[in-house]
């Protein structure tokens, strides 16, 4: 009959590393989306109740850039957002998205990373 070949731990561990790091994604993500939908709901030029901090917030791991994490912001995820897809909801257009950031006072100078080795690029 047939045997299955034990999983070698390594592969376990990596196997596990994987998925750990795509659900921090996930929850990151999430939590933007909220933060999103709170903007979205707000008249404009509104903060909708959110901090500064939860609009200037980097969130490690919000998307992959170049096979790479990216540690980026609210501003950023909108942009993403807003390029890859329309998105539902109370906007006209996914660029909507990006204006209701930019009316709640995000730093357009603000600067996603990501890590190359001990090397830090910024974009």
């Amino acid at each position: 009959g047939f045997v299955e070949e034990p999983v070698p731990a390594k592969q376990l561990n990596v196997k596990k590393e994987a998925e750990k790091i795509q659900e921090e994604r996930r929850q990151n993500q999430s939590t933007c989306n909220q933060r999103l939908d709170k903007l979205c709901k707000a008249s404009s030029g509104d903060a909708a109740g959110l901090e500064p901090y939860e609009i200037e917030q980097k969130f490690d791991n919000l998307f992959v850039y170049k096979n790479r994490a990216l540690r980026a912001s609210l501003l950023h995820y909108a942009i993403l957002s807003a390029s890859e897809k329309e998105r539902g909801g109370c906007m006209e257009t996914a660029s909507d998205l990006v204006r209701r950031v930019l009316d709640a006072r995000a730093d357009v100078a603000s600067k996603a990373s990501y890590a190359r080795g001990e090397r830090v690029n910024e974009l």
